[in-house]
C-alpha cells in the first residue's frame, strides 16, 4: 500500500533536534553554495529607520564589484518601495532593471525578478525573506544584506501580535550570503559589524515560545484535541496556554470546561486574531460590520504615539490601514450589511478586549479599575477623563508608561448591559470592615472585576460573619495565633520544627497550608471581629487537631522544656534554626551528656548564662566545654561573682 513520506526542509533551523524528534530520521544535506563567497562588513551602524536609503547607497557604491546581478535583502514592502524609487532614479535604465520581490506580488511580477532580463540588463532585486531560501535566483553574484527582517511578535500592551523590525539570526545571514555563490564566485556585503554579528542569536527562537497562543489553542480545540495531548518539538509554555484559555473564555469562544462554543467555531475559520474575529463576528450580528472593519484596521496599525490623545474615534486610517480594511472585508463577503445600527467604538473595543473594560474609581482624573483586574490611567488632561466607563484598546508598555491608556473609547453602563449580558454576573458578597468590626452583605453586579452596581442584601447569619472575618484576616496576613498567646505559639513552633526533621510523621503547618488549618479551626466559632479570632483557645485547638497520639509523641521527642540536674524545668526555644536552651551555667553542674531532641538526637544549642542572666558562651558540646573552655570561664566568673560556687570539676561540684 501507499506510504506517507514526511520531508522537513529548512536552511536555517537546528536539523539535529528535528531529526531526534522524528525518531532519528535520516538527514540529507544539500549544499546550497556552489562557489566561494567573500563576506564583507560595514563599520558604520545602520539606522533601522533608513534601511532603504542605506541599501540604495550600497548598491550605487558597489555595483561595479561584480559583473552579475545584485540581490538586496530588506525587511518589508515599505523599504523595498523606497529603495526602488531611489535606485530607479539613480541607475541608468538601459543598464539596470530594478525589480521588487516579495510575497504580495502577483506571480507574473515575481517571475520577472527570477528570470533573466529580456533586454539582458543587470538586475537589482529588492527582496524580503522570500528570496532567502525558498526561491532560486540565478545570476546573482552580489548580496547586500540590511540585516533586518519583520517578524510577528506579541505585544502585551496592544493585546495583539504585530510585525516588528528585528535583527536576523546568524544562520539567516549565512543563508542570505550563500545566494551570491550559486552560479559563480560572489560577494556579500553586510550592513552591520562583526561585533554586532557575534551578539546575534544563532537560530531563530521558535515562534511558539515567544508568541501569544490564543490562535494556536483555538485551532487545536477546533481540530478536536488539546495541547497536552499533542507531542511538540517545542512544547507551548504553560503560562502562555493558561492566558490563552482565559482569553478564549472571556471572548465567549470557549466555555468554562474549555470546549469551543458556536462563536469559537466561527473564529477558528477566520485568519485573524481571535480578538479581532470576535469583534467582527459580533459586529456583523449587530449590523455594525463596516465600522468594526475600520476599528480592526486601526488596532492593527502601530502608529499610536504616546503623546497623542487616547480616543480611538478621532483616528484615521493610513494607506496600509485602508488596504487591510479591504482585505478584512473580503473575509465577510463583498455585499452590503443586511441592516445597520449605531454601535459605538466602545462596544466594538469591549468585544475585542473584554478584560480592558474599565470604570473610573472616583472623581475626574482617578485611575480606572479594569475588568481583568489591575488599574489603568489616562494622561492628565485627556478628553476621555470625563468618561466614567472606558473600553481600552491599548495600554502603555513598561516603566513610566506602564498602565497608561493609549487607545480607548467611551462606553456606557447601558451599552454593557445591552451588548454583553452574558458577561455580567450578580452575586451576594460579604464585606468586613475591621475598623467598625461589622460584616455587611451586598448584592453586587459585576463585569469581570468592574463593579456596576451594589445594594444591601439584608442580615448576615453568624457563620457567614465568621467566614468573612476569617477571609479578611487571611487577606491581611494576620498572625494566627498572635504573639500574645505564648503557649499556642510555642506549640506551633514545635510542630513546625518536628515537620522539618520528620516530614513523614508531622504536618507541615506553614505558609498556605497553615492558613488553611487555622481558618478551618476558627470557622467553628462565633467570630465577629479580629479580636475574637485572636483570642480563641488556640493551644487546645491545635492539640486536638494534631491528635492525642501525635501530641504524646511530640511531647516525648520534642519536649517543651529540659529538666536541669537540680530539677528545674527550662523551656526550649524551637523558633530558631536549631532549638536553643538558655540556661545558667550553675544549673548544669553534674550534667555529663549534652541535651538532645528528636529521634535523631539533635544537640540543642546551649546558651550559657551568668548568674545575672547575661550570655557567657554558646556550645553544642557540653562535655567538651567542661573539659576545655570551662577553666577560663570559671576564672572570669569567679572574679565577677565571688559569692557563687565555681568548682574546678563541674561534674563533681561538692568536692
Amino acid at each position: 500500500g501507499a506510504r506517507l513520506h514526511v520531508v522537513v526542509m529548512s536552511a536555517t533551523t537546528d536539523v539535529k533536534r528535528i531529526s531526534e524528534f522524528l525518531g532519528d530520521a535520516p538527514v540529507l544535506e544539500v549544499p546550497g553554495r556552489l562557489h566561494p563567497v567573500e563576506v564583507e562588513w560595514s563599520d558604520d551602524a545602520v539606522d533601522p529607520r533608513r534601511l532603504a536609503e542605506s541599501a540604495a547607497k550600497a548598491v550605487l557604491r558597489r555595483r561595479g564589484d561584480t559583473p552579475g546581478d545584485i540581490l538586496v535583502f530588506l525587511p518589508g514592502t515599505g523599504e523595498i518601495a523606497r529603495a526602488e524609487a531611489l535606485l530607479a532614479e539613480a541607475l541608468p535604465p538601459e543598464e539596470f532593471a530594478v525589480l521588487p520581490l516579495h510575497g504580495d506580488l502577483e506571480l507574473k511580477a515575481q517571475m520577472r525578478a527570477l528570470e533573466p532580463d529580456p533586454r539582458r540588463r543587470r538586475k537589482v532585486i529588492l527582496a524580503t525573506n522570500v528570496a532567502e531560501s525558498s526561491l532560486t535566483v540565478d545570476g546573482v553574484t552580489m548580496v547586500i544584506d540590511s540585516g533586518f527582517e519583520r517578524k510577528l511578535v506579541y505585544d502585551p500592551a496592544a493585546g495583539l501580535s504585530h510585525l516588528n523590525l528585528v535583527k536576523i539570526t546568524r544562520a539567516s545571514a549565512d543563508q542570505r550570503a550563500g545566494r551570491a555563490g550559486r552560479t559563480a564566485p560572489g560577494r556579500a556585503l553586510r550592513l552591520w559589524s562583526r561585533f554586532d554579528h557575534r551578539g546575534r542569536e544563532e537560530f531563530t527562537v521558535p515562534e511558539i515560545l515567544r508568541s501569544e497562543l490564543s490562535s494556536l489553542l483555538l485551532g487545536v480545540l477546533d481540530w478536536g484535541s488539546t495541547p497536552e495531548a499533542l507531542r511538540w518539538l517545542d512544547a507551548p509554555p504553560v503560562p502562555a496556554l493558561a492566558e490563552a484559555r482565559t482569553l478564549l473564555r472571556r471572548l465567549g469562544a470557549a466555555d468554562e470546561a474549555g470546549r469551543l462554543t458556536q462563536l469559537g467555531r466561527k473564529l477558528a475559520r477566520l485568519p485573524v486574531h481571535p480578538r479581532l474575529g470576535a469583534m467582527l463576528v459580533r459586529s456583523a450580528a449587530w449590523g455594525a460590520l463596516d465600522r468594526a472593519l475600520t476599528v480592526a484596521a486601526l488596532l492593527e496599525e502601530r502608529s499610536h504615539g504616546s503623546g497623542e490623545t487616547a480616543e480611538l474615534s478621532e483616528r484615521r486610517l493610513s494607506r496600509d490601514g485602508e488596504l487591510l480594511k479591504r482585505q478584512l472585508r473580503g473575509l465577510f463577503g463583498a455585499g452590503r450589511e443586511t441592516r445597520r445600527s449605531e454601535v459605538s467604538d466602545g462596544v466594538l473595543l469591549a468585544a475585542a478586549f473584554p478584560e480592558r473594560v474599565g470604570r473610573r474609581r472616583g472623581e475626574v482624573g482617578s485611575p480606572y479599575r479594569l475588568a481583568g483586574g489591575g488599574a489603568a490611567r489616562l494622561v492628565p488632561g485627556d478628553d476621555l477623563e470625563r468618561c466614567e466607563f472606558l473600553a481600552v484598546g491599548r495600554l502603555g508598555g513598561g516603566g513610566a508608561d506602564a498602565g497608561v491608556i493609549r487607545l480607548a473609547s467611551p462606553l456606557t453602563l447601558e451599552e454593557l448591559e445591552t451588548h454583553f449580558p452574558e458577561a455580567i454576573s450578580e452575586r451576594r458578597e460579604l464585606v468586613f470592615d475591621p475598623d467598625s468590626g461589622k460584616v455587611t452583605a451586598k448584592s453586587v453586579r459585576r463585569f469581570g472585576e468592574v463593579v456596576l452596581a451594589e445594594r444591601s442584601a439584608g442580615d448576615v447569619p453568624p457563620e457567614e460573619i465568621a467566614s468573612a472575618v476569617i477571609a479578611a484576616a487571611r487577606e491581611r496576613g494576620l498572625v494566627i495565633p498572635c504573639r500574645t498567646d505564648a503557649a499556642a505559639q510555642r506549640f506551633l513552633e514545635r510542630v513546625r520544627f518536628a515537620h522539618r526533621l520528620d516530614p513523614e510523621n508531622y504536618p507541615g503547618w506553614e505558609g498556605e497550608a497553615w492558613s488553611e488549618v487555622w481558618s478551618t479551626l476558627a470557622s467553628a466559632f462565633p467570630v465577629r471581629t479580629f479580636a475574637d479570632l485572636e483570642h480563641l483557645p488556640w493551644c487546645d485547638l491545635l492539640r486536638v487537631e494534631l491528635g492525642r497520639a501525635l501530641v504524646s509523641r511530640l511531647d516525648r521527642e520534642y519536649p517543651v522544656s529540659f529538666a536541669v540536674p537540680r530539677g528545674r524545668e527550662v523551656k526550649i526555644d524551637y523558633s530558631q534554626e536549631v532549638p536553643t536552651l538558655a540556661v545558667r551555667i550553675q544549673s548544669l553542674y553534674t550534667l555529663d551528656k549534652h541535651p538532645c531532641v528528636g529521634v535523631r538526637k539533635l544537640p540543642l544549642k546551649l546558651e550559657l548564662l551568668s548568674p545575672a542572666g547575661r550570655p557567657v558562651q554558646i556550645t553544642s558540646d557540653l562535655p567538651g566545654f567542661w573539659r576545655g573552655s570551662w577553666s577560663l570561664v570559671r576564672k572570669e566568673m569567679k572574679s565577677r561573682y565571688p559569692k557563687h560556687l565555681w568548682p574546678e570539676d563541674p561534674l563533681h561540684p561538692e568536692k
